[in-house]
């Protein structure tokens, strides 16, 4: 059997597990659990259950389930089901190595220049693939408004929404969204001391489990609890209402351009396939609530889709010619940085 063949059948089958792993879950508790896993990553060290390229797999994963349909009685996606989803996806992006190996047939007849040219194309390949968008927000962001930006009028014409007016609503989510995680660490903070303290107190005057339980629901420990129960229970959600509130005439387009509905999506197949999360990372989980699961996944998206929605219009040309000027000039400015303001620079030489 050649390596393409067996590849199918992981992948077949590697995504067979992952749709029945997923079928019966809660979106918001899968989109919960992706949320909690970007937020936690860089703290996770050499976890051997760590996502071997987040940014994909994360995407992938929601494409899946963006697919299907909400089950009519929905379960936890809890922490075994998520590993069992790290190892399905870790073995689904690493299978393509499997075409880079020689075949039974093969075994014995390769020479050093299949090797080599494999040793080369199987990185590109791994690389183009499994590697998302390595940039922060402030990196993205800067990039719309560079090449973006200025094509408003034609954006607002395609898209229905203009580039800048587009980025102004993600920084507002993001914003939003770091300000629910600060109020819930303060919220995490007073409650742990809060317990504490009950604990100590319960321990010196030697109370009953029901003496505990009275003291901590008629004390303040009860508020703290409720205040960090509320502030979980809103965690990644995003109101339409304050929303078009804050952008009144934009909030709609911009919901109709960047949110999907579960059941909405088409069918992903291949690892290597574009998710629709990339495109639409807002999640609709109510009428009046969207979940952000991965919030540079939406600075992404507005760039993604301005980028490829411009280069199909008739100012294809006129994008081109006006981002490529815009990449030399920022390329000139960061040599000037690194080799001093004195250093002649000539953008373009190669082109004569």
């Amino acid at each position: 059997m050649y390596p393409s063949q067996v590849l199918e059948g992981k992948i077949t089958a590697g995504l067979s597990d992952l749709r029945q792993l997923l079928s019966d879950c809660s979106t918001i508790s899968v989109a919960g659990m992706c949320f909690s896993y970007s937020l936690r990553i860089s703290h996770d060290g050499d976890d051997e259950r760590r996502l071997v390229s987040p940014a994909k797999q994360i995407a992938f994963l929601l494409g899946v389930l963006l697919a299907e349909q909400e089950p009519e009685h929905p379960t936890e996606f809890d922490a075994e089901r998520w590993h069992r989803a790290v190892s399905i996806l870790n073995d689904l992006f690493s299978a393509y190595m499997l075409l880079y190996f020689p075949s039974n047939e093969q075994l014995g007849k390769t020479d050093a220049d299949w090797r080599r040219i494999r040793e080369v194309s199987m990185q590109a390949f791994l690389h183009y693939f499994n590697t998302g968008l390595l940039a922060s927000i402030e990196r993205i962001s800067a990039s719309i408004t560079t090449y973006l930006v200025p094509f408003d009028a034609e954006h607002a014409e395609l898209l229905g929404i203009r580039a800048s007016q587009a980025l102004e609503v993600c920084q507002w989510i993001s914003e939003k969204l770091q300000k629910s995680i600060d109020l819930l660490a303060q919220a995490l903070r007073e409650e742990t001391e809060q317990r504490l303290s009950l604990l100590e107190d319960a321990r010196a005057n030697n109370w009953s489990n029901d003496q505990l339980i009275n003291v901590a629901a008629e004390g303040s420990y009860g508020e703290k609890a409720a205040t960090l129960l509320a502030g979980l229970q809103q965690i990644g959600k995003i109101s339409s209402v304050e929303l078009e509130e804050a952008f009144p005439g934009v909030a709609k387009p911009f919901l109709q351009r960047y949110s999907i509905r579960r059941g909405e999506a088409q069918e992903i197949r291949y690892p290597t396939e574009q998710s629709v999360f990339e495109l639409r990372p807002l999640i609709h989980i109510n009428e009046r609530e969207y979940f952000c699961p991965v919030i540079n996944a939406l600075f992404g998206a507005v760039m993604t889709t301005g980028e490829e929605t411009i280069a199909g219009s008739e100012v294809r040309d006129k994008y081109f010619r006006f981002r490529d000027k815009a990449l030399e000039n920022e390329v000139t400015q960061l040599v000037k940085l690194l080799f001093g303001p004195e250093t002649s620079t000539w953008s373009g030489v190669f082109e004569t």
